[in-house]
């Protein structure tokens, strides 16, 4: 395995333009090591004591660093020598660094300020005080330590108001001026550990700093680098690592850097870890298995510029594994469906893991359902759908939707037809009603079937020409009508995102980008709002489902509050006085120059409040209980009338009406008003499974005669899309 600088010209162009492409939008926040999905499966697991997470949960609250009375130790001009000696303010800037961290993961999970001010006084010190990083390992501390201290920092910079803009600014010149020109070159010559430890950090400082080129840096070297820790010289094509020949403890070092810094790519869109054909899954299943006291094979190794000779691999340090494994099972094997044996029986042997350049592993990283964390869309060859608002009229990626299209002599350009399909992500967490929406063919309820036959239905969806669909966190009637129990919300009663719900919410949404459709997604339901215990949970809630949207960059969302805000809602703030409030809550938030368009609906016949009309950015009615086709047009009218109405988008997002086949109908007479329209079919008395799409369990298909009517009527107004 001579070490030779490859010339892989198409590697550097396709690793480099998967990067380009993901920064279109900017960086997501938080999204270093932990973003808004991980953060609330973890709090899911704990309120529940599951475990491995509990574990290693009361590991990291009996640890020293964890301790409110925790003592930072500065120091102006740090210097670690070769094999640590001198030591002078090194080992405090680690220890520290870890405390930082420790702090601001404990603030995040717990909602305990304590640790929030903990975590801020320590980074506070250390940007205060620190002028100088040098000697024989200062490239190697700052690549160790560096990456703690810029995850404590990007935590509470986006998850806590307390850390004033003015310690930000000095911890990021600390950074800039200190920090980041000790590692900016990395060092070619040394073992692959220490170019791997200062990519790791580089990505991290990028982030923070929302530095693209710093990021962009680090990425090409960890491809394509010169030295001996970029990932397709620190491997051979079957595994063995660049430093298998010198000792097992550096050698998963050099793995653990390297595993953080694909994770951190990861979580901006940029897939590292396939890089060279899974390089990274190869080089820990090596170490993992001769770890384990099992044979593998060796060959002859030269280091960058000749350095590094090794003719057999080593034996010093066998047998001691590293605390590491964990977060790269999560990837391979969860995420992938990849089989890494060796790490998998590594973890049984390291849980929980504690230790390690990012310890905690076990509890941020331990069981992660598939798609709790997926590659960001926007990394992806397909285009972002982005949906945004002109006047009265929807535009998707820039265009006007249903660009040019008449009907009848009626313009549809502009107008986004959706159905009702609440129950993408329903389930029932009532054991006393669960069973009542078994399938027939398992005589077993399974939500998961359930979303995956929604998400396989939605290209047919789309054909026929529908462009959005009502999805809702907290479902709504699984009988059509009424409440009888079920619990069944994707936000618990203190205002948390259920990790379950939220997984599947994702593969939704996902598919949406992909295909280009727009979700109306509704945050509360009338029979489901009252479990949450209080306003303040209601608003959690709200603020919590909007910071997910925004960590995974989602742009063709619309957000509708609650489905017909004028029912009977415990919460005053869901009720149509102060509804309204909410809306510009939601407004008031924005990343990256968007921000997410909100209304709220009103029942059958019902126009909206002057104050919602007001500040709402498209305005929700619905045709439920309209008898008369003819009152259609005259509740757009109606609502265009009210006080405070300025040109904005009218949708009905729910109907029960059908009659497509006749010439007067609510579809019809909706689409003459310029008014974008929305299907509601639920399952009728007698009727069988293939009908409606409210019912439990739901088939999602067209399968039934009124299905086919309306996609049948919307195909021909819309000319459907190819």
């Amino acid at each position: 395995m001579k070490h030779k600088v490859l010339s892989i010209i198409c590697c550097v162009f396709m690793w480099a333009g998967i990067a380009g492409n993901a920064f279109a939008a900017g960086f997501i926040h938080p999204g270093i090591s932990h973003n808004q999905a991980e953060l609330a499966f973890v709090k899911a697991k704990l309120k529940t004591q599951e475990q491995p997470w509990q574990e290693a949960w009361q590991e990291m609250l009996s640890s020293k660093e964890a301790d409110l009375s925790w003592q930072t130790r500065p120091t102006a001009h740090v210097e670690r020598g070769a094999y640590n000696r001198p030591d002078i303010g090194g080992s405090f800037f680690m220890r520290d660094a870890k405390a930082a961290y420790t702090h601001a993961l404990l603030w995040v999970i717990t909602d305990t300020e304590a640790h929030a001010l903990k975590a801020a006084e320590i980074l506070n010190a250390w940007s205060e005080t620190l002028e100088s990083v040098s000697n024989h390992d200062a490239k190697l501390l700052v690549g160790m330590g560096g990456l703690q201290f810029c995850n404590a920092a990007e935590l509470l910079k986006h998850t806590w108001k307390g850390w004033s803009q003015e310690d930000q600014q000095a911890f990021r010149l600390m950074l800039q001026k200190v920090l980041y020109p000790v590692i900016q070159d990395f060092f070619p010559k040394a073992n692959g550990n220490w170019d791997a430890s200062m990519i790791q950090t580089m990505m991290a400082m990028g982030i923070f700093l929302d530095d693209h080129v710093m990021f962009q840096r680090a990425v090409d070297y960890y491809v394509n680098g010169v030295g001996n820790g970029a990932v397709n010289h620190y491997f051979n094509e079957f595994g063995q690592c660049q430093e298998s020949g010198r000792d097992q403890g550096h050698t998963q070092m050099g793995l653990e850097y390297l595993v953080n810094s694909a994770e951190i790519a990861w979580k901006q869109g940029v897939d590292l870890y396939s890089a060279h054909d899974n390089r990274l899954a190869k080089g820990f299943e090596y170490t993992a298995k001769y770890n384990q006291g099992s044979d593998v094979p060796f060959e002859y190794y030269e280091s960058y510029q000749g350095k590094y000779k090794h003719t057999k691999i080593a034996e010093k340090s066998r047998g001691r594994l590293r605390p590491m494994y964990d977060k790269i099972v999560n990837h391979y094997h969860n995420r992938m469906g990849m089989k890494m044996p060796w790490c998998q029986k590594a973890i049984q042997k390291t849980r929980p893991e504690t230790g390690g350049t990012m310890p905690w592993s076990t509890l941020m990283y331990a069981d992660q359902p598939a798609g709790l964390v997926t590659l960001a869309a926007r990394g992806k060859d397909t285009l972002q759908t982005i949906v945004s608002i002109q006047g009265e009229k929807f535009f998707i990626n820039g265009e006007p939707t249903y660009k040019g299209r008449t009907w009848q002599g009626h313009t549809i350009e502009g107008l986004l037809m959706n159905s009702r399909m609440v129950q993408g992500i329903f389930d029932d967490l009532n054991p006393e009603t669960a069973d009542r929406w078994a399938y027939e063919d398992t005589k077993k309820w399974d939500p998961d079937r359930n979303t995956d036959e929604f998400v396989k239905a939605m290209d047919s969806w789309y054909a026929h020409g529908m462009l959005a669909f009502t999805i809702n966190m907290q479902g709504g009637s699984p009988l059509g009508y009424g409440n009888k129990g079920w619990i069944n919300s994707a936000i618990d009663p203190e205002g948390q995102l259920r990790p379950e719900y939220i997984a599947r919410l994702e593969r939704i949404l996902d598919r949406a980008n992909e295909i280009g459709m727009v979700p109306i997604l509704g945050l509360f339901y009338n029979d489901q709002e009252d479990l949450l215990e209080d306003e303040a949970a209601v608003l959690k809630g709200v603020d919590n489902t909007i910071d997910w949207l925004f960590a995974h960059d989602y742009r063709h969302v619309i957000i509708e509050i609650n489905n017909e805000c004028n029912l009977k809602y415990r919460h005053e703030i869901l009720q149509p006085k102060r509804v309204h409030e909410v809306i510009e809550r939601i407004q008031s938030k924005e990343q990256n120059g968007h921000r997410y368009l909100a209304g709220t609906s009103y029942s059958g016949r019902q126009i909206p409040g002057e104050n919602v009309v007001g500040v709402a950015d498209f305005l929700l009615i619905h045709g439920n209980g309209v008898k008369d086709p003819a009152l259609i047009p005259q509740m757009v009218t109606k609502t265009k009338a009210v006080k405070g109405y300025t040109p904005k988008p009218i949708l009905f997002n729910e109907d029960d009406h059908f009659d497509f086949d006749k010439p007067i109908n609510h579809l019809v007479l909706a689409v003459k008003a310029y008014a974008s329209w929305g299907y509601f079919d639920y399952r009728k008395r007698g009727e069988g499974y293939e009908n409606g799409f409210q019912s439990v369990p739901v088939d999602w298909e067209i399968s039934s005669p009124r299905k086919r009517g309306f996609f049948g009527k919307l195909k021909e107004i819309t000319g459907g899309v190819n």
